[in-house]
């Protein structure tokens, strides 16, 4: 007799809080093998077939009649008992239905059993070193693929292009010359270890220190957070490298996790160049069938790096032996969809399930993270000097109040025209940051003071001076610059304010013979547009960028000397507890980016507040300062890291629809709000009222233990949905420390 377990449970792909729970499926004697907790899997559910997922097996099911699973999908990694613990764990702390926290783990295929081939580029056997020298003398990119092959050997065709900054032209003129050759195979092999292809750097007395800190718990791995408190510039990347060779000569694997595709791509290279074909990089940005082969190299234990974006938190790895989380203070490690997800807490539970160390680097650390390193929660490491005695930047601050006095109305204070003349004469390079795209932020009536707003949101539309066009950054739509004032019929419509396509016109006025490049999202609509960017400015071909965020944070260029913030109370007056955090730290890290070379950087601040203390605990790179501040008004006010917040947001088509929805909502919570010690705000309409025809409203949940405000939320929202007091056509959405009030 046969002790197999007889019955899958399995949560099926509808995405319905009324049907978040497993069903009992009977597994048909030919698919005993293939089901396991994990497996995707074709059943029967009503009328229709759906996928779903095993989350357990069992012997006996608890109801009868229950019908048998139809398929096992193949082709399809399968969840590992670990993230499966992690899932579980997240569908109960984010509030969202389990299968949901599944379907984000890994792409879904786009048919099962298809072949999947990946290019693989290596030199022809008997290529000669008289071939390469006088290719060398003819084409620099062809040359640079040569170089790498010659380095590392076999190189996977992407990862290939990526390094070198060549394109596939050059590459099929080398194929076509029998230099090179490229191979394609169904299945990745095995990556072969790789010498370093790059000789580590010398340690500073900081880095050897941190890492002896570091050390204890890599080998053989044991839980631990440390929280890397590194000054922009101090070499904390130097100390991840230091940290994943230790795990690899180990036997174990490394998840690194960085913000932002496009900065992943940049720091990318620096991976290869140190690790070779022993890094793999794994983001949703990637085409379907690479992401999916990239996961089954990963799950077979083919990898010993995985470096990503949010996402890659749950890449696959068997044998996982340390995370990393560069700049963990970035908003972007929040998932915006759900399930709503923060990266970072993801990763202390993942590193908490597999006994590994996580290291989370950042040289302005969220106050979240700073609190718990300072309360002994987090193991604090700290690094205050950069690197080779280079000076931090000077920061001069300057204010726009006089400078308008004076008679200046341009962007650019006397001050940052003089520094810019003096480094176009040097020939060195300037970054100018304003962290809003566009020429202008809206554009309204002089007579009236009407503003132009979206037709679908409740937002000021952003004027584009090349198009001559009004836009909505939130859903995309366009008109043109209205002639007179749809409200009182006046001719005195003009733009108001500032964004990245006035600065750059501005500029170009002031210094017509200086090379510009803008970056912001404008500029960067198709893939490899951030790089081919970038690469421009690397290799000098121009002297000043210009750019949004995307500028702020992890470039490394040394012939930057001169950083110019056009206009820091951008960040300070937005509407959100966390406004003057983000902003310390946008500055802070803009700020980073001058005097990472041989000469000393100089950064220009330009404010109408000069005096504010956020501006000037930057201007000094003093966090500790910014902190201490920070932190007595977040406990005055009770806000994180001294509570939790849940936001429950109420969208639909009609806005007395949503009002009455968070009414019914606010009322139920209100009755049981006593025994979860929380505190109500609202029901109010969002900030942002309207978002593609969808009216908003939220209540935020305020309180210290997080376990009875999920119940407390739970209940209220079961008791409203059954009274039949909720009315139809809203839609509710959860978010668990939130990031965003908007």
């Amino acid at each position: 007799m046969s002790h197999k377990p007889q019955y899958a449970e399995v949560v099926v792909e509808i995405a319905n809080r009324k049907v978040d729970r497993p069903f009992h499926y009977e597994i048909p004697a030919q698919l005993q093998e293939a089901v396991k907790p994990g497996v995707r899997v074709l059943v029967p559910f009503g009328n229709r077939e759906l996928d779903g997922y095993v989350v357990g097996l069992v012997p006996r099911a608890d109801v009868t009649g229950t019908k048998p699973i139809l398929a096992v999908r193949e082709g399809e990694p399968v969840i590992s008992a670990e993230l499966l613990q992690l899932a579980r764990w997240m569908a109960l702390y984010y509030m969202c239905p389990l299968v949901t926290v599944l379907q984000a783990f890994f792409p879904r295929t786009s048919g099962a059993g298809k072949k999947l081939i990946q290019e693989w580029c290596s030199l022809e056997p008997d290529v000669t070193i008289g071939t390469i020298l006088s290719i060398r003398k003819r084409a620099p990119k062809q040359a640079a693929i040569l170089e790498q092959l010659q380095q590392a050997g076999p190189f996977l065709v992407p990862h290939l292009l990526n390094i070198t900054g060549a394109d596939r032209r050059s590459l099929m003129s080398l194929v076509n010359k029998g230099v090179v050759r490229i191979d394609e195979l169904e299945a990745a092999p095995a990556a072969e270890p790789v010498s370093a292809l790059q000789e580590p750097p010398e340690l500073t007395g900081e880095q050897e220190r941190v890492l002896a800190a570091i050390k204890p718990k890599l080998a053989p791995p044991q839980y631990e957070v440390f929280l890397l408190h590194g000054v922009t510039g101090s070499g904390k990347t130097e100390v991840y490298f230091r940290c994943l060779s230790e795990v690899i000569t180990s036997g174990y694997q490394a998840i690194v996790l960085f913000p932002e595709i496009s900065l992943t791509t940049h720091l990318i290279e620096r991976f290869y160049r140190r690790f070779g074909s022993q890094v793999e990089v794994l983001h949703s940005g990637l085409p379907l069938k690479q992401r999916i082969m990239t996961l089954e190299r990963i799950a077979a234990g083919n990898v010993s790096i995985v470096v990503g974006t949010r996402s890659a938190v749950f890449a696959p790895v068997p044998r996982l032996g340390l995370i990393i989380i560069d700049e963990e203070h970035e908003n972007s490690y929040q998932q915006e969809v759900t399930p709503k997800y923060h990266a970072r807490e993801v990763a202390i539970v993942r590193a908490f399930l597999n006994k590994a160390p996580l290291v989370l680097g950042s040289a302005t650390p969220s106050l979240e993270s700073y609190h718990k390193a300072r309360e002994g929660k987090f193991s604090l490491l700290k690094m205050g000097n950069r690197v080779e005695h280079k000076q931090m930047p000077k920061v001069l601050v300057t204010d726009l109040r006089r400078e308008l006095k004076e008679g200046n109305e341009t962007l650019f204070s006397n001050l940052l025209k003089e520094k810019l003349q003096e480094r176009l004469q040097e020939k060195e390079q300037s970054i100018l940051f304003l962290n809003r795209r566009g020429y202008a932020n809206l554009v309204n009536c002089r007579d009236c003071g009407q503003v132009i707003k979206c037709k679908y949101c409740d937002v000021s539309l952003t004027y584009y001076a090349t198009k001559k066009v009004l836009k909505c950054n939130y859903c995309g739509y366009t008109r043109p610059v209205p002639m007179e004032c749809p409200e009182c019929g006046g001719n005195r419509v003009r733009p108001l304010g500032a964004g990245t396509e006035k600065v750059e016109k501005e500029l170009l006025s002031l210094f017509p013979q200086a090379r510009v490049v803008r970056i912001d999202s404008d500029t960067v609509r198709k893939k490899g547009d951030y790089e081919r960017l970038l690469g421009i400015f690397e290799n000098k071909l121009a002297d000043v960028m210009i750019g949004t965020q995307m500028v702020a944070k992890g470039l490394d260029f040394p012939g930057v000397t001169l950083v110019g913030v056009i206009l820091a109370d951008q960040m300070l007056n937005f509407p959100d507890f966390r406004a003057r955090e983000r902003s310390f730290q946008l500055l802070t890290q803009v700020a980073g980016r001058a005097g990472r070379g041989t000469g000393l950087g100089e950064v220009v601040v330009q404010t109408y507040i000069p005096e504010d203390p956020t501006v000037l605990a930057a201007a000094d790179h003093d966090y500790e300062r910014f902190f201490a501040e920070e932190i007595k008004l977040r406990r005055l006010m009770g806000y994180p890291p001294y509570s939790h917040l849940i936001r429950i947001l109420v969208t639909g088509k009609q806005e007395e629809l949503c009002e009455t929805g968070s009414r019914v909502i606010a009322d139920r919570i209100n009755r049981y709000r006593g025994n979860a010690g929380a505190v109500l705000l609202g029901p109010t309409p969002a900030p942002l009222t309207k978002i593609k025809n969808n009216y908003r409203w939220q209540l935020i949940l305020k309180g210290e233990d997080i376990k009875k405000m999920r119940q407390l939320v739970s209940v209220s929202l079961r008791e409203a949905a059954q009274g039949g007091s909720l009315p139809r056509g809203i839609r509710l959405n959860l978010d668990i420390d939130p990031l965003g009030m908007l």
